[in-house]
């Protein structure tokens, strides 16, 4: 599990209406398994995203509906699918458990 945590104080950003994270991410390739990413958003789960580009990074979206966000600091988790690291699935020696690579996290209102 991964969180984020965001401020939206003096942002401009409008908790009432809807909008979108766009997530550019890249998991760690397991031949068997596709990884999938559970957003939830200040506790509340919100959708979940399997990564289907196993070998390059992937634009994904999730609707986030209006009120979702509160004004000020809000936590945004990612909980995966699967974790291991590099070694174990002989991709390198790399020992650390490692899930998904993000490239970019955005939230467009």
């Amino acid at each position: 599990m991964s969180v984020l945590f965001v401020d939206f104080d003096k942002s401009g950003f409008d908790i009432n209406k809807q909008s979108e994270l766009n997530i550019t991410a890249k998991p760690l390739p397991h031949p068997d398994m596709i990884q999938e990413i559970v957003l939830k958003i200040n506790a509340q789960l919100i959708d979940g995203v399997k990564l289907i580009k196993k070998e390059d990074f992937g634009l994904y979206s999730v609707v986030i509906n209006p009120g979702v966000f509160k004004d000020g600091i809000n936590s945004i988790e990612f909980e995966y699918g699967y974790s291991f690291t590099p070694l174990e699935l002989g991709l390198g020696n790399d020992a650390r458990k490692l899930s998904v690579m993000f490239g970019e996290l955005t939230i467009n209102f």
